[in-house]
């Protein structure tokens, strides 16, 4: 059985972390925000992605970090941009997994609800979660 896709795998997370830290580290995250923007395709591209709360969760992810970040495509943010990367990548490598594995699984998952989609990705299960 495949490893469910937790979200330290994900590089979105990454850059929505990255992305919350701008008050913090003071760099524009602007072009990390718009590489994000990719992973909005998860949508389209999976077929068994039919459940319009995780979708919601997937758009949040990728596009609300544009709400507090400035745009700037300067050298600075090109080079953070690109250590997030590296970093990421690093990080990968030491959990011995591949990138290209981890998002064909992604593309793979099916989630018979929220509460199933919540509990793989961030391993925080229950069945009173988000329970009417």
């Amino acid at each position: 059985m495949e490893q469910p896709t937790r979200w330290y795998l994900l590089l979105s997370y990454w850059i929505l972390i990255a992305s919350v830290l701008y008050l913090v580290h003071g760099v524009s995250t602007f072009p990390l925000n718009v590489l994000a923007l990719v992973g909005l395709t998860e949508i389209i591209l999976n077929p068994n992605n039919q459940l319009l709360s995780k979708n919601l969760v997937i758009t949040l992810i990728h596009t609300v970090p544009f709400l507090w970040i400035p745009y700037d495509m300067s050298r600075n943010a090109f080079n953070f941009a690109g250590a997030i990367i590296f970093l990421y990548l690093l990080f990968i490598t030491f959990m011995k997994r591949s990138p290209i594995d981890i998002y064909q699984t992604l593309l793979l998952e099916k989630h018979v609800d929220f509460n199933d989609f919540i509990c793989e990705r961030f391993d925080f299960c229950g069945d009173y979660l988000f329970s009417g």
